[in-house]
């Protein structure tokens, strides 16, 4: 997974990170955000993000993911457009800054939905290993502007993507409980950051 702060151990997972800047492509609309390309995965094929993203072994079992996933509700000052519009460019300079710590942080897709809008996450490590966060918007329905965001954060397995079948070894694993330390929440606490509009956290806890 990918991100990183001089970062302290975690359980089950050593948290390196990788410095590495981010695009994404706006089809007109900020309700179509695109995937840019995946990063670098010498000597594995990039294909490898994309099947890890898509099987996200590591979320699936619900007592085993336990220890490596997270749950926030936010209030946010602002509606979804305005999430959908900032969070690109606010990833982008999260991840060319020192403060970043050499994690990779990039929005993977995001639309519109009736109700505000649906964000795809994905953070990297210097190894590669790969996490995953699923920001759901609600607009205010009194059309003011604020919104509630449901998070869904998860580690997408235990081994990194650089490993021969990394994404084949991960569903293998998918029982195999593993912990991922604070690491969840410190990530989010600089997504919140990185939006650069009030944000409260009204709840938190590891998802079941």
């Amino acid at each position: 997974m990918f991100m990183s702060q001089q970062a302290e151990p975690f359980v089950g997972r050593d948290r390196e990170a990788e410095e590495s800047s981010t695009e994404l492509a706006h089809s007109g609309h900020p309700s179509a955000l695109l995937a840019p390309s995946p990063p670098t995965l010498e000597p594995r094929p990039a294909s490898y993000v994309r099947a890890q993203h898509m099987l996200r072994p590591g979320a699936r079992v619900p007592v085993c993911r336990y220890p490596h996933s997270w749950r926030e509700e936010w209030r946010v000052e602002a509606n979804s457009q305005a999430v959908l519009a900032a969070i690109g460019p606010g990833l982008d300079d999260l991840s060319a800054s020192p403060d970043a710590m050499s994690f990779i942080y990039r929005v993977h897709s995001a639309t519109k939905t009736k109700t505000g809008a649906r964000i795809w996450l994905q953070f990297f490590t210097k190894i590669r290993w790969l996490d995953v966060a699923v920001l759901t918007l609600v607009d205010e329905p009194d059309g003011s502007e604020a919104s509630t965001c449901f998070v869904r954060y998860t580690a997408t397995g235990i081994c990194p993507l650089t490993v021969f079948g990394a994404p084949c070894l991960n569903v293998l694993c998918c029982l195999f409980p593993f912990g991922s330390g604070d690491l969840p929440r410190r990530t989010l606490e600089k997504v919140r950051q990185a939006i650069r509009v009030p944000i409260t956290v009204t709840s938190s806890g590891n998802m079941c």
